[in-house]
């Protein structure tokens, strides 16, 4: 009985580092920026406060390829200011690409003995949907801090080249909201990137 419990053990394992292996690490970054909007009350009345974060975006992620023309990932990004350094907002949200030209490209690992690849574009589109957490503070303002959170949906638009066996670089337009918002004050958050990255396995 032991034995058994111990193949079993054994086979899960390895089936789960089979999958494992499946999925792809990603990391990003470009021109662009994450912000908050809201209304605010004061003793003065109501005060919209505009709140942004960047030039810069990062991101990173994990992406595993569903077909030919499909792939899902799961994204973190956040918008960066340099004067002072903040990154107070981030969204993070599950992404499913579908690549309608050319396909999904296949990214072997370096230990691979053989394989064959075609170095080449393929262009995609994607949606995504996830959650949005951020905090800005300013100092030397009136309302010093905004703080906000929200389901978000958004698109995503680029192209992958297949650049080595074990790697794809990645050009893409990102852009994502906040909506359902059911707080009777109004508020909102949004990103959006020009981005360029690398995705290879790890």
């Amino acid at each position: 009985m032991k034995k058994m419990w111990l193949s079993l053990l054994f086979l899960t394992l390895q089936s789960y580092s089979a999958y494992a292996l499946d999925w792809n690490l990603g990391l990003k970054g470009g021109f662009g920026g994450t912000g908050i909007q809201k209304t605010v009350e004061t003793d003065d009345g109501n005060i919209d406060a505009n709140r942004s974060e960047g030039p810069a975006v990062v991101g990173i992620g994990l992406e595993k390829n569903i077909s030919d023309k499909l792939s899902f990932a799961i994204e973190h990004r956040r918008g960066f200011r340099f004067g002072p350094f903040t990154s107070g907002v981030g969204f993070t949200d599950a992404t499913w690409r579908w690549y309608y030209m050319g396909v999904v490209p296949a990214i072997v690992p370096q230990k691979s003995e053989s394989y064959f690849f075609t170095k080449k574009w393929s262009y995609f589109l994607g949606g995504a949907a996830g959650l949005a957490f951020g905090e800005i503070s300013r100092e030397g303002e009136k309302i010093k801090k905004v703080k906000s959170s929200g389901v978000t949906i958004g698109i995503k638009i680029g192209a992958d080249l297949h650049y080595r066996s074990d790697m794809v670089i990645r050009s893409e337009i990102v852009t994502s909201s906040t909506f359902m918002n059911a707080s009777v004050i109004e508020e909102s958050m949004s990103e959006f990137g020009l981005l360029c990255g690398v995705l290879f396995s790890y």
